[in-house]
């Protein structure tokens, strides 16, 4: 609001995403109480996030939802914030902790860098996601839609199917 009341001919966006798979649980400072921390799962790969960013810039949009998680997140938190605030508090740690031990050296890096040139993390679990549907269904919402009333399509068709089979 301060950049348009002063004349900037600027656009601000919101990219959000869900899990990076960035070493960011490895190398920021941790105040919880857990061997170590880890991404909530399923995390998606720095390139999925890049390529939103970049395509932002090339595309007045104010909100991009980078996994549907976030989305999810947001629409709950603005139907039912205190439920959503009840939910965070009782999973978000549980997601958020994991018994493996840090990485040697990899506790923090708040006085000293850790390890420069990293982009991915060693996270357990599986391998982060290389697309992201709710990103791809914004950037191209008429191919979206397209596809969604190819299932919708497709799902009548089959209930048809089957009424008409019994």
């Amino acid at each position: 609001m301060e950049i348009e009341r002063d004349g900037f001919s600027l656009l601000v966006t919101l990219v959000k995403p869900g899990s990076v798979d960035t070493p960011y649980m490895e190398y920021a400072r941790s105040y919880v109480r857990a061997a170590g921390t880890k991404n909530p799962p399923r995390a998606y790969a720095p390139e999925v996030v890049a390529r939103g960013i970049a395509w932002t810039c090339e595309n007045h949009i104010r909100d991009l939802d980078v996994g549907g998680a976030g989305w999810l997140t947001t629409k709950s938190g603005r139907v039912a914030p205190r439920l959503t605030d009840f939910g965070m508090e009782a999973f978000g740690r549980l997601l958020q902790t994991s018994n493996r031990p840090p990485r040697s050296g990899m506790r923090d890096n708040f006085h000293d860098t850790a390890r420069a040139g990293e982009v991915r993390s060693d996270q357990p679990g599986p391998p982060p996601r290389g697309v992201s549907l709710m990103m791809e269904a914004q950037m191209r919402p008429a191919a979206a839609l397209g596809i969604a009333g190819i299932v919708l399509a497709v799902g009548i068709r089959a209930t048809r199917a089957r009424r008409t089979d019994r």
